[in-house]
């Protein structure tokens, strides 16, 4: 457009908590025994930062974590192989989908029940 001028540009600032739809975490077992979060060090390429509390997530993705992990961390087969999980929320969180990363594809019977094992922690 001519002789309109430059764009005016609004900077909004993030709530201080649960602003990020979007996280990605490895999942590994800790020194405990029990299945953790992590996050990926930018100068590091292995997952090193402990996530299981991680208020960034929108409130939906934050409530769902320590469920999620209670309920894999439960299964020996569904737990096995599980390198990460990444979680996609609409902003109000109302919404969570999530996808378990696995190092090797599931046995037949049990791809389904992950899916449900996933649909009982989200409802």
């Amino acid at each position: 457009m001519r002789g309109a001028g430059p764009a005016r540009i609004q900077v909004y600032a993030s709530p201080p908590r649960h602003f990020r739809a979007r996280c990605r975490f490895a999942v590994s077992r800790g020194p405990d025994g029990r299945l953790h979060y992590y996050l990926w060090n930018g100068a590091d390429s292995s997952p090193t930062l402990l996530a299981d509390d991680y208020p960034a997530a929108t409130l939906g993705i934050y409530n769902l974590m320590p469920k999620l992990l209670e309920l894999v961390g439960g299964d020996a087969v569904l737990c096995t192989g599980l390198r990460a999980a990444n979680f996609l929320s609409v902003k109000d969180g109302s919404s969570v989908v999530v996808s378990l990363i696995y190092d090797a594809p599931l046995p037949g019977e049990r791809e389904r029940e992950c899916v449900c094992v996933c649909v009982c922690v989200c409802s």
